[in-house]
């Protein structure tokens, strides 16, 4: 036990981490950390609205399935089999239109056991497009 240590681990909760800010013609990047899921399903999007999200399996998801999701749902990467690093780096290239400028977007990854049991969510994490 070291009590000088301020490491914030995450208190072992799927959650989304930002590493690069999106912005237009630009890149987004986030990293998806999922402890304790190695083995299960995971799916991650980015979305322009949280509310009033969606239903999978009986469980709610606070995030849309809009346009942005359309976008990003199938990007490479963005949904797999959670490895053993319990982590997943993902990026996407944000599109060349000045008019997402400004614009809010929320990134979440929920982990599931197929088809529709959803087993952990993140807190959708709230970006301005710069």
């Amino acid at each position: 036990v070291n009590d000088a240590d301020i490491t914030a681990w995450g208190n072992g909760q799927t959650r989304v981490i930002v590493t690069t800010q999106p912005s237009v013609g630009g890149l987004l990047a986030m990293d998806w950390m999922m402890p304790g899921e190695v083995g299960s399903y995971y799916q991650g999007w980015v979305c322009f609205g949280i509310s009033p999200g969606i239903t999978v399996g009986g469980t709610h998801i606070p995030a849309n399935l809009d346009l942005a999701y359309r976008a990003s749902h199938k990007v490479p990467g963005w949904s797999g089999w959670v490895p053993a690093s319990e982590s997943v780096s993902v990026n996407t290239k944000v599109p060349n239109n000045a008019n997402l400028r400004g614009l809010t977007i929320y990134g979440i990854v929920v982990t599931l056991d197929l088809p529709d049991q959803v087993r952990t969510q993140a807190t959708p994490v709230a970006m301005i497009v710069l």
